[in-house]
């Protein structure tokens, strides 16, 4: 197997297990705790799933992947050494000698991508598909949106603020996302074993739930890829 076809196995494995396993997560919280608790679970399902189509799809774009890591990494070990205390720098020397471990900074021209995930949405025929990041992120991060579902007004003036635990909300569709991550996350695998009966079987379930099991790339995305491409080859010709 060709190394640049491995590590987007490797990568596109390791997303394709952790997104199921926070599905599960979420399963298994369905019934304890309010929905609204949740969300943030189903970001991250979301957010991988999306991430793991795109990896499939664009040729490279493992390595604008690795590339976001090791910026992410640098970022936090800057962070470990800043805070000034000598268990935190000692953490700080051990991650920066993994990451030197790990090897080069790779070429590519994805890395916007990488970094953003609206420019990964835009590279897919998924015209919803930052919208629902940015209505899920509205409902995981700490704000006013987040706080709303469990407060009331105080009933009287100078009263207490009361705390309702929100009902489940049809129109949010949460539940929804994570189904649809979860067909994504599957029709990975089903690529990453060349299993195309899974896949049609995939669709199949997907078209009878009103949603999709794998992505495309949209025309945007593919005149980026072709033109980055093109760049690529005009170059090594005149080199």
């Amino acid at each position: 197997m060709e190394s640049d076809d491995l590590r987007r196995m490797v990568i596109a494995t390791g997303l394709a297990y952790q997104g199921h396993e926070q599905a599960k997560a979420y399963a298994a919280a369905w019934d304890a705790v309010s929905e609204y608790a949740l969300v943030p679970l189903v970001r991250a399902v979301y957010e991988t799933a999306v991430t793991a189509q795109w990896l499939m799809l664009v040729p490279g774009g493992w390595k604008a992947v690795a590339n976001e890591y090791r910026r992410s990494e640098l970022a936090f070990i800057r962070t470990l050494r800043a805070v000034g205390v000598e268990d935190w720098t000692d953490a700080a020397d051990r991650a920066a000698e993994r990451l030197a471990a790990q090897g080069e900074v790779w070429e590519t021209p994805h890395g916007r991508q990488a970094r953003h995930f609206e420019q990964m949405c835009r590279d897919l025929d998924f015209p919803d598909g930052y919208l629902w990041f940015r209505m899920l992120s509205n409902a995981a991060h700490a704000s006013i949106y987040s706080a709303g579902p469990w407060v009331r007004e105080p009933a009287v003036e100078g009263g207490p603020v009361r705390v309702t635990a929100p009902q489940r909300d049809p129109e949010a569709g949460w539940l929804s996302y994570v189904v649809t991550s979860l067909l994504l996350l599957a029709d990975v695998q089903a690529q990453l074993e060349a299993d195309q009966q899974w896949r049609e079987d995939l669709a199949a379930l997907a078209r009878k739930w009103g949603t999709r099991a794998s992505l495309a790339l949209s025309e945007e995305g593919k005149a980026r890829i072709a033109a980055a491409e093109h760049a690529a080859s005009a170059e090594e010709q005149g080199a």
